[in-house]
């Protein structure tokens, strides 16, 4: 029960990177090739485009996909602003000291060409992988939870390269 609650306050816990948050983006048409039925199941939830694994990963696996305007330019964001890779370390390491998990770390990622970020968090023998990736003032926020980190991994990195195409063409 406490890996469940631990899981469910990973996948909404506001993000102190949300000062210049200004609205949502629609993501339910997004399509994330490789989570599909009879394996993954696909809703939506409030602001959110949920897929969870019911067959053939290791539960509890999903994935959480926000997409997000915000007021300030992304790319000001990453180099140095709140999506900055000191902001969201100390961040990470924060959250990781109120909720009792261990932070892993935030590196720079370049996604389809796009700037990005890529974060780890380690809780009771689940993996958190969360990327930011966008352009302008739109952002992806995809967020990742597995037992396993290397699938983990593997998830939001295919995740991302899906949505950068469909999101910014």
């Amino acid at each position: 029960m406490r890996l469940a609650v631990l899981v469910l306050v990973f996948l909404t816990v506001a993000n102190p990177a949300w000062a210049q948050f200004k609205a949502y983006f629609d993501v339910s048409k997004l399509e994330i090739q490789g989570l599909a039925e009879p394996n993954w199941l696909r809703r939506r939830s409030g602001e959110q485009l949920l897929y969870m694994c019911v067959q053939s990963c290791p539960m509890p696996t999903g994935v959480a996909v926000k997409g997000v305007i915000r007021e300030e330019k992304i790319e000001d964001a990453f180099a140095t602003g709140e999506f900055s890779l000191a902001a969201l370390d100390a961040a990470g390491k924060a959250n990781a000291a109120r909720l009792g998990s261990e932070f892993l770390g935030a590196t720079a990622r370049e996604i389809g060409g796009l700037e990005g970020v890529h974060m780890e968090a380690a809780a009771k023998g689940m993996f958190f992988v969360t990327k930011f990736v966008g352009r302008g003032d739109r952002l992806i926020d995809i967020k990742v939870t597995c037992p396993n980190l290397e699938l983990a991994r593997k998830l939001s990195d295919d995740a991302a390269s899906a949505l950068v195409g469909q999101v910014f063409k």
